[in-house]
């Protein structure tokens, strides 16, 4: 009888080698896969009355119980194979159970159709992916010898999905005064790979290579190592809510760089290696940290008096900003003008005119121009310009005469503009070289046109009696003296004719200007 017993287990164990054998031949045609998962399925563990197996994910199986029937029944230390064809399987399940994917039949057959372990209703909420199936093994059809048994099918993963992002590029936006080591806000999305963490995504690396866009130039280029701005920053663990995030290592300055491209890369750790690629594209907002500059703080001006009113002084006043928007958007304005005849346009900078000029009252203007940004928090810059005011001739030498009565000088009264009259007893005039009057000139333009020189008009008869002289060092004083003495037979009346006139020595461009005086002077006995 031993000999009888040995021989069933002989060849109990051949059919079971023979079709674990070929299995394995149709798993390695099917999804040819490492030596150590060569095999459709495997008894993990018997514990108690429960028998657990582990499959392989999209591979339908079958597996005979009756093969693990000294493991249902320990027992029978000498298992009497024989005893094989003497047991029955009644299935115990119910289908919300194993929602009706397993079948044990009554031979033992427990079969398993293909699974997909990223099927939501087969493994969620159920992370060790179990399905189980129960059945009363009877054997003898003794109800002694019933065993109700439960079996559970381990659903393993295998990497049959690839990695991906829900989108292909991922615009971020920051500000350009970021700390360095500072965790940028925006979230990272984590790659998708349905499978199971082993088979799933393992690491993710910003890839060396990146793009910059300069803004000096005004185009992309390839970044440079010393402008490799960010970091990633990986959680420990990338189960939810925990994010990818990116971290600065290097100061940002929006006025150098105002964009950076990188290729953010998701990678899976078992094999077939898949990847996933996405475009991280990196905005620099502005922030107002550029105030505005003028190219030279302070300048000097000549302008003419006669300049007209509304044009435009030399364009000088030019400020610059780096920033972008409004932080970068230049207002002008005049804070200080001591002469206010000038006026700023606030946008282009262009001085202009709006009062006219006056030598005689303004030689010279300071203005202070301001130039400042529109931002929420202002920057702003100061400009000097002095303007000198170049005189030109444009007055006429004003004559006033001043005639001697006894010991007084007083003025008399006009007949019309620069028209006088002078009454003269000839008993006071009879000595040569008498002062008759003082003759005052004033001219409101410069010294550059205050050389003024007077005679009087040589054709009038009564220059031979009369003399104009010029007081020493004094350009704007002269006398009319008698040159011999007045004779009121010989004449009565003179009429004089003194003509002045600036500018004579024409340092002044040779611009001059003429004014007249007449006097009348009436002898009295």
């Amino acid at each position: 009888m031993p000999t009888i017993e040995k021989m069933w287990i002989i060849l109990i164990v051949s059919i079971q080698v023979l079709f674990l054998a070929e299995l394995k031949f149709t798993v390695s045609v099917n999804n040819p896969l490492s030596k150590k998962e060569d095999v459709l399925f495997k008894l993990e563990k018997v514990l108690n009355d429960e028998l657990i197996f582990s499959i392989r994910e999209g591979l339908a199986c079958e597996i005979n119980l009756k093969v693990y029937i000294q493991q249902i029944f320990p027992q029978y230390e000498k298992w009497d194979p024989s005893l094989s064809s003497q047991v029955t399987f009644l299935s115990a399940s119910n289908s919300e159970q194993n929602r009706g994917l397993l079948r044990i039949e009554q031979t033992g057959i427990l079969k398993i159709p293909e699974l997909d372990r990223e099927d939501q209703t087969l493994c969620i909420p159920n992370p060790d992916c179990i399905i189980e199936s129960s059945a009363v093994v009877v054997l003898r059809e003794n109800a002694e010898n019933a065993k109700r048994i439960l079996v559970k099918i381990k659903v393993n993963d295998t990497n049959d999905n690839k990695v991906s992002f829900l989108e292909p590029v991922l615009k971020l936006t920051i500000l350009e005064d970021l700390k360095i080591d500072e965790v940028i806000s925006q979230d990272i999305p984590f790659a998708i790979d349905p499978d199971s963490r082993e088979n799933s995504v393992s690491q993710y690396q910003l890839l060396s290579e990146f793009q910059v866009f300069d803004t000096k130039n005004n185009s992309w280029r390839k970044g440079l190592e010393k402008e490799h701005s960010f970091v990633l920053y990986v959680p420990q663990s990338f189960i939810p809510p925990n994010k990818l995030k990116l971290r600065t290592q290097k100061e940002i300055d929006r006025e150098i760089i105002s964009d950076y491209k990188y290729i953010l890369r998701a990678s899976e750790g078992a094999a077939p290696f898949s990847y996933a690629d996405l475009e991280l594209l990196i905005e620099v907002l502005d922030v107002n940290d550029n105030s505005p500059k003028f190219l030279y703080h302070v300048r000097t001006l000549e302008v003419n008096e006669s300049m007209l009113v509304g044009s435009d002084l030399e364009d000088i006043v030019t400020a610059v900003d780096f920033d972008s928007g409004p932080n970068g958007k230049i207002v002008y304005s005049v804070v200080k003008d001591t002469c206010r005849n000038f006026a700023i346009d606030s946008e282009s900078g262009k001085i202009h005119l709006i009062q006219p000029l006056d030598y005689s009252k303004t030689t010279n203007c300071t203005l202070e121009v301001e130039a400042s940004d529109r931002g929420i928090r202002s920057l702003s810059d100061l400009m000097t310009i002095h303007i000198i005011v170049h005189d030109e001739n444009n007055y006429d030498p004003e004559l006033t005469l001043e005639c001697n009565t006894g010991q007084k000088f007083e003025r008399n009264n006009y007949l019309f503009k620069n028209t006088y009259f002078k009454e003269v007893k000839e008993n006071q005039a009879t000595q040569n070289s008498k002062l008759l009057c003082w003759l005052i000139i004033n001219d409101r333009d410069s010294e550059l046109y205050s050389n003024i020189h007077c005679e009087m008009n040589p054709v009038i008869e009564s220059t031979r009696y009369f003399q104009l002289e010029k007081m020493p060092d004094k350009n704007s004083i002269w006398k009319l003296n008698t040159k011999q003495a007045l004779d009121r037979e010989e004449k009565a009346n003179h009429e004089l004719r003194i003509i002045c006139i600036d500018n004579w020595d024409k340092n002044g461009a040779g611009i001059q200007k003429t004014s007249t005086a007449t006097l009348s002077i009436i002898v009295t006995g």
